[in-house]
């Protein structure tokens, strides 16, 4: 959902895209898919656009020449929607003095990292899932669950708990899907979850040698590329993405949390492999 002050809702409404018909040939005011703009107690408006500004196929150039071009890309990131707020997002650290930090100060503050790879988060990004499965991954510190370490390989570089934290939705604000798992359904093959118009995007924006070496797993140029295509996806589209695939989400901005888990790495082997149970194996400490 975008807010918009008066200056823009009025250049919204003056703008040629309104004029467009949709796939039946119906005026937009007579589609079932009709654009409402409503006014609201703050004096901001929200605009819902259902397939407002493409058809159903989604045209890519259309989407790219959107997200370049139209005068209100400085709306970056869209606000939450009900159906976002209404799932349980799980931010994990594997490293015991960080996570102290956070149940200590209760809020997850976001990303500064100094390195430029790859794989670096974004600045100024806080990451969170409502996958279980993936909270284990970083709780642990890798895909361990169900595996029982020995003294010659445990993964106690950055101590022996790991910590996993309940977001409170509240403190959402400013949201976008991850870019690791944007980047990884772009270029997938056509047996994946990614919708066609995420691999047409990613086709026209990133190089044919990185489309090459993420398409073959390497998930530091998916990674890569998500961001590529991040900064030219409208926001109607990182919506739903975010509500249909169920993507892990960056918000902007530091979060707060509503409950937190202690997690004893020796305790892996009694994790399932999908990380269904790790709360449970793990002590509750908020």
């Amino acid at each position: 959902m975008w807010t918009f002050d008066d200056e823009a809702l009025s250049r919204i409404r003056n703008a040629d895209i309104w004029e467009e018909e949709d796939d039946e040939g119906l005026p937009p005011e007579k589609s079932d898919e009709d654009i409402w703009i409503d006014e609201l107690p703050t004096k901001k408006y929200n605009s819902v656009p259902a397939k407002v500004f493409f058809d159903d196929r989604y045209d890519a150039k259309a989407i790219m020449n959107y997200g370049r071009q139209s005068e209100l890309a400085r709306f970056r990131n869209p606000a939450p929607t009900e159906v976002v707020l209404s799932r349980e997002y799980y931010h994990a650290t594997s490293d015991t003095q960080s996570g102290e930090e956070i149940l200590e100060s209760g809020v997850i503050n976001p990303s500064n990292p100094k390195s430029k790879a790859l794989l670096a988060p974004r600045v100024g990004m806080t990451y969170m899932s409502p996958s279980l499965y993936i909270a284990s991954i970083y709780a642990l510190g890798g895909v361990f669950m169900g595996h029982r370490f020995d003294r010659h390989d445990t993964p106690f570089g950055k101590g022996r708990y790991g910590y996993i934290f309940l977001v409170d939705n509240s403190s959402l604000q400013d949201v976008e899907p991850d870019e690791d798992e944007v980047g990884e359904m772009a270029t997938a093959d056509m047996r994946s979850r990614g919708p066609q118009w995420l691999k047409s995007m990613a086709s026209g924006i990133a190089a044919p040698s990185r489309l090459r070496r993420a398409m073959f797993g390497e998930v530091a140029y998916q990674a890569s590329i998500g961001k590529q295509v991040l900064r030219q996806m409208p926001n109607y589209l990182k919506l739903e993405l975010i509500e249909i695939s169920g993507v892990s989400i960056a918000n902007r901005g530091p979060v707060s949390i509503s409950a937190a888990w202690r997690l004893d790495k020796n305790l892996s082997f009694e994790i399932e492999k999908d990380g269904s149970n790790v709360l449970v194996i793990s002590e509750r400490v908020l």
